[in-house]
């Protein structure tokens, strides 16, 4: 009897098996300021192309301190950049293929991102983590001579670097 109801109700379409499955990169992500970075987010599991209007995606950014903030969002052939610069393509998303595009990286867009995916009636999430270094500027004193075999020094400055705590 259970495996009658089952099969009915699969057939009338009152019952779904929910397939979606939403991965990201299982290790952290590098980037160095000013550099353009891509934060994957792949689905699997629903039919490709994806009809874009069952499909709803939010990309959330937790910082260090953790607090939590919305960068991206899209719905229906909506896209709301709340990050500037950010942006995904819909030729991409009907390929399963959410990741997010943010360009300029700056310290301030470190931390942990998580692409939350709704393919209607099905929900999944993922989270991936952005490490973001600066380049430190390097400079070596140029007002001394230093001949060859004789005993000297030269004084090096580093700036412009974070220290991550």
């Amino acid at each position: 009897t259970i495996v009658f109801t089952l099969f009915c109700s699969n057939f009338l379409g009152d019952f779904q098996v929910r397939w979606l499955r939403v991965t990201g990169k299982d290790v952290p992500s590098e980037a160095l300021r000013g550099e353009d970075v891509t934060i994957s987010c792949r689905l699997s599991g629903v039919p490709i192309p994806l009809n874009l209007e069952k499909l709803a995606v939010v990309w959330t950014l937790r910082l260090q301190n953790g607090t939590e903030h919305e960068v991206y969002g899209f719905s229906s052939y909506q896209h709301m950049p709340l990050r500037p610069g950010s942006h995904m393509r819909d030729k991409d998303l009907q390929q399963g293929n959410a990741s997010l595009f943010i360009p300029n990286i700056q310290i301030t867009d470190e931390g942990d991102y998580r692409c939350f995916v709704i393919f209607t009636p099905d929900s999944d999430s993922a989270t991936s983590t952005l490490q973001v270094s600066v380049k430190p500027q390097t400079a070596l004193s140029h007002d001394q001579h230093i001949e060859l075999g004789i005993r000297g020094s030269v004084r090096c400055e580093v700036s412009n670097f974070t220290q991550k705590l």
